[in-house]
């Protein structure tokens, strides 16, 4: 791509952004992946867990060779390219394998959302009623998600590892991996010149004579539909998700409002709010990893559909690919932590957010590490502010407005509302502590493990 035709080389005051701003986030991706990784890592009891920890993985894996692309490309119009066809093909497998890897690894998580939602919201309606005077038999309850998921998940686990491992080994296998100045990377084009050569095709969504092999084109193809579709799959199941999520709790609300003091059953209302809060955090959180999905490849994808002759439309599409194509490592270790400093916010209001942020990426879980790493954040002034706490403690934290992700873990069972918000030693306020508020996200599965 260059300023007046497509076979013309970019100026390196062009060229040169496009390889600080992909390099740079891809840097910040593999760290934000880390951290979800390394906060993720104790609690692999939990499907929702395992599955966050192989994504991020996955965009490891991509990450790292996006960082490595700019050098180990064969692009001979750049100083810093020390590639050969042997690297670019290197580059091309993990591209690809890591590409299709994340984007199935979505499609698994938003499922595996729709999976607990289906349960919570069948839940709210499987309590006795009674009907002049007679109690009707609960409903069947479903099964847990866990349940549900565990019978497919590695099901789930060999077609999102087989599928992108087949594509990309048939790539390298057939030697169709080469360098494509359209989207400055090694992708499954392998260019020929049908003069030349009787198997030869256009590319059928450039407007430019450009011509790749049979077996090329093909796999590109399938490759590049591969990738709309599963960014389709994600965004029909947020939808179905969210129009789902909004029936239930409007249909909840309304028979909660319908209901007088009398009739009322506090501790059914309570469920009934509990099981609300989960269904608004399971959504909120799905939308947002989707969201972060799509923000990061719809570039992309747009980028390979854009005609090739236009030029300054497609470096634009470049430039903005280059930032937020490696992002979503970071996009989806902002979405993990979030609840955690939502949760950390409620215990310690007195804390800045910048200490809430450090001690929500850290792996601590349960009170006494939580002080240990406020106490390292602090240092000479942690006494101070544990003193702050204490005194705030049944103030701030007492009248806190709890966030409706405060119970976000899918597997876990909602905790009572009362628990959280309650202060000792008033009523049943011995139930409330800080392992109670920390535990649907610190601690999923209720077994001690680090957060």
């Amino acid at each position: 791509m260059a300023a007046d035709t497509f076979d013309d080389p970019l100026p390196v005051a062009m060229y040169a952004p496009l390889v600080i701003f992909q390099m740079m986030f891809s840097f910040l991706s593999v760290f934000g992946s880390c951290v979800v990784i390394r906060i993720a890592t104790p609690k692999l009891g939990s499907t929702y867990q395992r599955f966050l920890c192989i994504l991020s993985t996955a965009i490891v894996i991509n990450a790292v060779f996006l960082f490595l692309h700019p050098i180990l490309v064969p692009n001979g119009d750049t100083a810093w390219s020390v590639g050969n066809d042997k690297t670019c093909s290197l580059m091309g497998f993990f591209w690809v394998f890591g590409a299709l890897l994340v984007s199935f690894y979505h499609n698994a998580l938003a499922l595996y959302f729709y999976c607990s939602i289906r349960d919570n919201d069948d839940s709210s309606t499987t309590t006795c009623t009674e009907n002049n005077g007679k109690k009707k038999p609960p409903k069947r309850r479903p099964k847990n998600p866990e349940d549900i998921i565990g019978a497919t998940e590695m099901i789930m686990n060999v077609f999102c590892w087989i599928i992108p491992a087949a594509i990309a080994g048939a790539g390298a296998a057939i030697k169709s991996y080469s360098f494509d100045p359209k989207v400055d990377m090694c992708v499954l084009y392998q260019a020929c010149d049908p003069e030349e050569e009787d198997n030869c095709f256009p590319l059928g969504y450039d407007s430019v004579n450009r011509y790749g092999t049979a077996t090329s084109v093909t796999l590109g193809n399938t490759f590049h539909w591969i990738l709309v579709a599963s960014a389709c799959i994600s965004v029909l199941v947020m939808v179905k998700i969210k129009f789902q999520v909004r029936q239930a709790t409007t249909k909840s609300r309304k028979k909660l409002q319908q209901q007088t003091r009398e009739e009322m059953d506090l501790q059914a209302a309570d469920e009934e709010q509990q099981i609300i809060q989960k269904l608004e955090a399971v959504s909120t959180q799905c939308v947002l990893y989707t969201l972060s999905y799509l923000n990061s490849y719809v570039w992309f994808i747009a980028l390979i559909f854009i005609p090739a002759n236009n030029v300054y439309l497609l470096y634009s599409f470049q430039l903005v690919a280059a930032i937020l194509y490696p992002s979503l490592g970071i996009f989806n270790c902002i979405i993990y932590i979030r609840p955690r400093v939502q949760m950390l916010q409620i215990m310690y209001p007195q804390d800045p957010f910048v200490v809430v942020v450090r001690v929500a990426m850290s792996k601590a879980g349960d009170p006494d590490e939580i002080e240990l790493v406020r106490e390292i954040i602090y240092g000479s002034e942690y006494s101070g502010s544990l003193a702050q706490h204490q005194e705030s403690d049944g103030e701030e934290s007492r009248d806190s407005a709890i966030p409706s992700v405060v119970h976000f873990d899918p597997e876990q069972k909602p905790l009572s509302i009362k628990s959280l918000v309650s202060v000792p030693g008033e009523g049943d306020d011995e139930n409330f502590n800080n392992e109670s508020l920390l535990s649907p996200l610190g601690d999923p599965d209720g077994d001690g493990s680090v957060g």
